[in-house]
């Protein structure tokens, strides 16, 4: 009777061990957001293998995103949206509204919300958009408004284009430069900084006028090129549609 007792009770305690382990497995993972993909686009697993991605994905903590022939649409749960274009590999991790992006190959087109921070990490550059410390530092604050813009990652080196906002950007050997809105700069492989202007954002706003508090980018992939689409009020009050030319 006495051994019959002893086991209960470490079934009981093995059960009740399991349940824990359960909870605290389920409480570990960190849904970040969604991915929605088109085309042919692949999710890595913590093996190193590749599946085809689902319409609609959740987006976890540390997931690897490999577009081929297809792109794909990161919304973060705070608003903040992320796209890739074609040919674009990238593993996105961080905590709610802190976001890290390391950039292996491709196009990125962002926009992060007042309240959140975004850390790009390419081979020749990393980028901060509302980073909160260290050398990353808080970089468009002022306004308190979206940071848009895009990076590219290729075998030239690494170009990021400001739309609108500041952007932060470190080249190991070079140091740090921020980008004003309308400003773009090519980090090359030896990591010299070479600036110039981006082309603004056009469309049918009176005297150009953008509320990008309030705007939303919609990005098109295809032809060799990159169009930011926005949709945003212009300054009486009304939706209208601006466009970017990212790629000229």
């Amino acid at each position: 009777m006495n051994k019959i007792h002893t086991l209960a009770v470490y079934v009981l305690i093995l059960v009740f061990s399991l349940v824990n382990i359960a909870g605290v497995s389920a409480q570990s993972i960190s849904v970040l957001g969604e991915i929605k993909s088109s085309g042919k686009v692949f999710i890595g697993s913590a093996s190193g293998k590749w599946s085809s991605a689902m319409p609609t994905y959740p987006l976890l903590e540390n997931t690897a995103i490999r577009t081929e022939d297809g792109s794909a649409s990161i919304t973060f749960k705070d608003g903040s949206r992320v796209d890739l274009s074609r040919d674009t590999i990238a593993t996105v991790s961080g905590s709610s509204a802190d976001y890290m992006i390391t950039l292996a190959q491709g196009v990125i087109a962002f926009n992060i919300g007042p309240s959140s921070s975004l850390s790009v990490t390419t081979p020749t550059a990393h980028v901060s958009v509302n980073g909160k410390n260290g050398l990353v530092q808080k970089v468009g604050y002022e306004k308190a408004s979206r940071v848009l813009g895009v990076i590219s990652a290729t075998e030239k080196g690494t170009e990021v284009r400001n739309i609108s906002g500041k952007i932060l950007v470190n080249a190991s050997t070079s140091g740090t430069r921020t980008l004003a809105s309308g400003e773009s700069v090519l980090i090359g492989q030896d990591n010299n900084f070479k600036v110039y202007k981006t082309q603004s954002v056009t469309g049918g706003a009176p005297n150009g006028r953008v509320d990008v508090n309030q705007a939303v980018v919609l990005v098109s992939f295809g032809a060799g090129a990159v169009w930011a689409y926005f949709e945003a009020k212009d300054g009486e009050g009304e939706t209208k549609e601006f466009k970017s030319n990212i790629h000229p």
